[in-house]
């Protein structure tokens, strides 16, 4: 029973279902019109934040399909796939960008308890 849990194909479709589920709101969000007519332009150092994701999420992405046997046949189709989502949400989403833009402000900002 435990086995069944931990197959590759019951975790490279969870990861894929996030990660199309991200895709879909992102770009739900872009297509949805929108009152607010508020733009940013992006400074050099959130693009520096955006390339690093991109980069990590990518490498994170390859390795999961590299070691997977589930993705066997797939793996070229899968790799371009998860790249494309990935620079979309990383490069053009509004809604992920600034999350992102989030979640480096919480970081910098924590504070360390010794």
């Amino acid at each position: 029973m435990l086995t069944c849990i931990f197959r590759d194909e019951i975790w490279l479709t969870i990861y894929h279902v996030i990660l199309v589920a991200a895709f879909i709101y992102a770009l739900f969000r872009e297509l949805k019109p929108s009152d607010a007519t508020v733009t940013v332009k992006r400074g050099e150092q959130a693009w520096t934040w955006f390339v690093f994701t991109w980069g990590i999420l990518s490498l994170v992405s390859q390795q999961i399909l590299r070691v997977s046997v589930a993705a066997i046949g797939f793996k070229v189709l899968l790799s371009l796939v998860d790249l494309a989502i990935l620079a979309f949400l990383c490069f053009y989403s509004d809604w992920f960008r600034n999350r992102l833009i989030a979640l480096s402000i919480v970081v910098k900002d924590k504070e360390e308890k010794i």
